[in-house]
């Protein structure tokens, strides 16, 4: 059976004109850049931060890297997936080379406590940050956030040459 996409249109228009989910979407973009502008403006933890990118409705995404990371070519993801209501942070290669050279490299002596991807298509790591976020609090939420992404990248950083 064929799919019908204008039946789809019907849906899509109903989910946009639900305010809720307007709200909702609005404060989800609005806690990213909340994030990403609070990366960058801390100076006591010094790193470059990339733009936000949004997703299709199911996930938004900043890059950033630190003068260590970047030394190995290797950035961090801080990754919303909004389906499942999580902060992720990821470790990614500057380039699919490097991605796999570093994916070989871990899963050959992994001293982090966090677990390798099975393989290097995306990431070396994906560790989450915070399941199902309180987003009324959100001072609390992007320093929550915050202080659990640095720690990904300090762990990551002191297990690097």
């Amino acid at each position: 059976m064929a799919t019908n996409y204008n039946e789809m249109v019907k849906n899509y228009h109903n989910v946009l004109r639900d305010e809720s989910f307007l709200r909702l979407y609005k404060r989800l973009i609005d806690v990213m850049n909340k994030l990403r502008l609070h990366l960058l403006s801390d100076h006591s933890y010094p790193l470059h931060v990339g733009t936000l990118h949004i997703g299709m409705h199911d996930w938004s995404y900043f890059s950033s890297t630190s003068e260590k990371l970047k030394k190995h070519k290797l950035k961090t993801i801080l990754l919303l997936n909004h389906k499942d209501m999580k902060f992720e942070a990821w470790l990614v290669g500057g380039n699919k080379v490097e991605l796999q050279k570093w994916w070989n490299r871990f899963k050959a002596d992994n001293q982090t406590s966090y677990t390798i991807t099975e393989s290097p298509v995306e990431s070396i790591f994906e560790e989450t940050l915070l399941h199902q976020p309180n987003l009324n609090d959100l001072t609390q939420l992007v320093s929550t956030i915050t202080a659990n992404f640095q720690h990904f990248i300090s762990t990551i950083e002191d297990n690097l040459p």
